[in-house]
């Protein structure tokens, strides 16, 4: 199975609930989509455990527009206001890791910024974080373009390829752009919740920092109801 990850924006206990309703296999494909940190109450705990997953299992992680911020404010003054600031909510991030950004471990940063991808690519799907331009070869896309475009898409991609994305905030339930394009942002740091969309099947599974589940069919009913992992201390 090929899953995709929507925005986690810091919220740990959602991740892990996910992956415990998720109980995701060695052969699984993990993509997530970036914004792994900022707004939510736990980044750290969120970049451990994309960490500890990376080493068991395959997954893709891409860099979203938070990790650019983080990036530029860690290079600059200004860029670092802006970024703790509360637009890009990067103030419970320092806190995940003590007083300073300084304190992120170098091997966070290296996840973050270093090693994450723009985009990725199968053969029936593109995976972005923002979104991209219908006529342009995906190495020919900026950074910008990648992580900061708005949902929906103007047009399908000239590949014919349907794109999966994030960052632009969709409400409780992903949205497709007619048959060439889905969001799964569902607005998590900011009250929502993460959604993680089954590729193959279109099902998404979500979950929020309450540690609340639910299913969803692939014309975003809910079908799976609402459970509850237990919240770690």
């Amino acid at each position: 199975m090929t899953y995709a990850i929507g925005d986690i924006h810091g919220c740990h206990v959602a991740l892990n609930t996910l992956l415990a309703q998720l109980n995701p296999i060695t052969d699984d494909l993990l993509i997530c989509l970036g914004d792994y940190i900022d707004r939510g109450p736990d980044s750290r705990g969120v970049v451990e455990t994309l960490l500890k997953l990376k080493r068991t299992h395959n997954l893709i992680h891409l860099i979203g527009n938070h990790e650019v911020f983080l990036g530029k404010a860690l290079r600059s003054d200004a860029d670092r206001e802006f970024f703790l600031g509360d637009l890009v909510g990067g103030t419970p991030t320092q806190n995940s890791y003590g007083k300073s950004l300084a304190d992120i471990p170098e091997e966070h940063l290296q996840f973050l910024l270093e090693y994450s991808r723009l985009y990725y690519e199968t053969d029936t799907h593109i995976f972005v974080h923002g979104g991209l331009l219908p006529d342009k070869p995906l190495s020919e896309q900026s950074v910008e373009t990648l992580t900061f475009t708005r949902f929906p898409l103007e047009a399908p991609h000239y590949s014919g390829k349907t794109m999966v994305c994030g960052h632009t905030i969709q409400g409780d339930y992903p949205k497709k752009s007619g048959e060439h394009g889905i969001c799964i942002d569902t607005g998590a740091g900011k009250g929502g919740w993460v959604t993680v969309l089954e590729v193959e099947t279109g099902i998404c599974h979500q979950a929020n920092e309450e540690g609340e589940y639910r299913k969803l069919d692939a014309n975003m009913e809910v079908t799976g109801g609402f459970s509850y992992i237990t919240r770690e201390e």
